[in-house]
């Protein structure tokens, strides 16, 4: 089980940038792109919102092993759509340099502030929901939709504001809104003090990740299979970090501090995310 895990980490490790590059080929104007990278961003929110619930659903009713077969019909599916969608196209100009460094840089590294905030928080929360305020399952995913639902609703839209607004404008708003969020997070005893932290990281989320993602595109157009990949490198380290920490923190402290600090130095971090993106995105473009 673990070599056929190590293969399926692999295949998606291949297959998410190839599916950016797709994207980003297919829809080569930029109004089209962004409206293209905000459905992506909500319908990649709307799977992981529903993932581990489809997953807990299939083991309660059948098997463990249902939560591995389910997929099979799922990438059938993708490839067939693939095979009879998606154009060939020529093979793309692989040479050259990115178009602006800057903004490949930095819009890499907010990506991974972006999922490291976020994903650490929400295991803190998780943890707070069960153990201190000794919510059921069902009631804690309940409250976490907070988190994801407006990231599921905003992501489409996050398109057409950056097609409006620009990839800078939309980012910082996301990442100020989700900052601001974020610092008031445990302030208030219960639930009502989880609340605007939540809705922060989902409306915050919604916003900036088409347009992160879309500036690491533009960043390095004629590279767009690797500009993707380092992209969602990122976006995983930083999700990777995030849970790690929130989970030792969760080990040595619990309650009301905890989650004040949690809070703190995420929407600190992501605030710090946003003035890297006024000062780094759409700037100091080489030329060709």
């Amino acid at each position: 089980m673990l070599a056929a895990r190590g293969a399926q980490g692999i295949a998606a490790a291949a297959m998410l940038p190839a599916g950016l590059a797709a994207l980003t080929t297919t829809w080569a104007e930029p109004a089209p792109r962004a409206r293209a990278l905000g459905i992506w961003s909500g319908v990649s929110a709307v799977a992981t919102a529903i993932g581990p619930d489809v997953g807990g659903l299939l083991v309660a009713a059948l098997d463990w092993r249902a939560v591995f077969w389910v997929n099979v019909p799922l990438v059938l599916t993708a490839l067939l759509g693939t095979a009879r969608l998606l154009p060939a196209g020529d093979a793309a100009d692989e040479r050259g340099r990115p178009e602006s460094l800057r903004s490949l840089v930095v819009s890499v590294i907010v990506a991974a502030v972006m999922t490291s905030g976020a994903n650490g928080t929400l295991q803190v929360v998780t943890v707070h929901l069960q153990d201190e305020l000794h919510l059921a399952a069902g009631p804690a995913g309940a409250i976490l939709l907070l988190a994801t639902a407006p990231f599921v609703i905003l992501g489409p839209v996050s398109g057409r504001l950056v097609t409006r607004c620009g990839r800078r404008a939309v980012a910082c708003s996301g990442l100020l809104i989700g900052g601001v969020g974020l610092l008031t997070l445990g302030r208030v005893p219960g639930v009502p003090g989880l609340i605007p932290g939540l809705l922060g990281i989902g409306i915050g989320l919604g916003l900036m990740t088409a347009a992160i993602v879309g500036e690491t595109m533009a960043a390095w157009p004629n590279r767009p299979g690797l500009a993707g990949g380092l992209n969602n490198a990122f976006r995983q380290f930083g999700t990777s970090v995030g849970v790690a920490v929130g989970g030792i923190a969760t080990l040595h402290t619990t309650g009301g501090p905890l989650l004040e600090r949690t809070g703190m130095t995420a929407g600190l971090w992501w605030i710090a995310g946003a003035v890297l993106v006024f000062i780094g995105f759409g700037r100091n473009r080489w030329r060709r």
